[in-house]
């Protein structure tokens, strides 16, 4: 889990697929860093909320590494 300020939604200014690409790099960075398969991200304590998602409570980000590479 992973809890945010309400920041991160209201700074983003970005259309769906770039907040959803945005969420994946959150979703799996922390994923490979703590070995897991899937992250709940919050908003200030609540599920995750933008103009684009509507995540519900215990409702997770599924890691994907997908088309993703690790920076060296």
């Amino acid at each position: 889990m992973v809890d945010f300020s309400k920041e991160l939604v209201s700074e983003m200014n970005a259309g769906g697929s770039t907040e959803m690409a945005i969420l994946k790099s959150i979703t799996n960075s922390l994923a490979r860093y703590y070995t897991v398969d899937k992250v709940y991200i919050s908003i200030e304590g609540n599920p995750y909320s933008s103009g684009h998602f509507e995540m519900k409570k215990d409702e997770f980000f599924t890691v994907d590494f997908k088309d993703s590479s690790e920076l060296k």
